[in-house]
């Protein structure tokens, strides 16, 4: 029985050992670099780093205060739009966006008409629990759910940035999660 005992525990031994050194039989040349001090032969990839924040914007010395003057003149695209921090502005090419004081028609530019609601709160700036920039302002943007997906995301009450000029409106929602920036520039 001792003799069995002493067995299993010599083929455990060996078996352990054999691990330690299952490396070098398998990618010897990873080992061998490794003892020799050079460096690992097949480079680490470096992970890509995700965005924390959104593009920096140089503020309008004179803030607009009541965008319902500026929204209802001309016709506006999407210039940037940015969601959880990503560049997704190609979601909205070809979009048009006509807003009125009695509501917002989005045109794709394939013969597709949405009509929306929207208002702006002089002076409602929405406050984030996670932050955000002081605003002048708050617009609210609301498409019916039969709207395509890339105009009912747009179904938020957003700050409008200290940036906005006449021609180019930039709207913020700084929810925690959502991180999104909506760029208007007027054609």
């Amino acid at each position: 029985m001792k003799l069995r005992i002493a067995s299993a525990i010599a083929l455990l031994s060996i078996g352990v050992m054999s691990c330690n050194s299952s490396q070098d039989v398998i990618n010897p040349t990873l080992n061998a670099g490794a003892k020799q001090g050079s460096p690992n032969p097949t480079p680490t990839p470096t992970p890509t780093p995700v965005p924390t924040s959104l593009p920096i914007l140089t503020p309008n010395p004179t803030p607009i205060y009541d965008m319902n003057p500026v929204m209802t003149t001309g016709t506006w695209t999407v210039k940037s739009y940015y969601r959880g921090f990503s560049d997704n502005t190609t979601d909205y090419s070809g979009y048009k966006f006509t807003f009125s004081q009695s509501g917002v028609t989005a045109t794709d530019g394939k013969g597709g008409s949405w009509a929306g609601s929207w208002r702006n709160t002089v002076g409602g700036q929405v406050v984030y629990y996670g932050g955000g920039s002081v605003s002048v302002t708050s617009m609210a943007l609301i498409f019916d759910k039969s709207a395509p997906k890339v105009l009912f995301r747009l179904n938020a009450n957003w700050n409008v940035n200290s940036a906005t000029t006449s021609s180019d409106v930039v709207i913020d929602n700084f929810e925690p999660t959502a991180g999104e920036r909506v760029e208007f520039v007027n054609q």
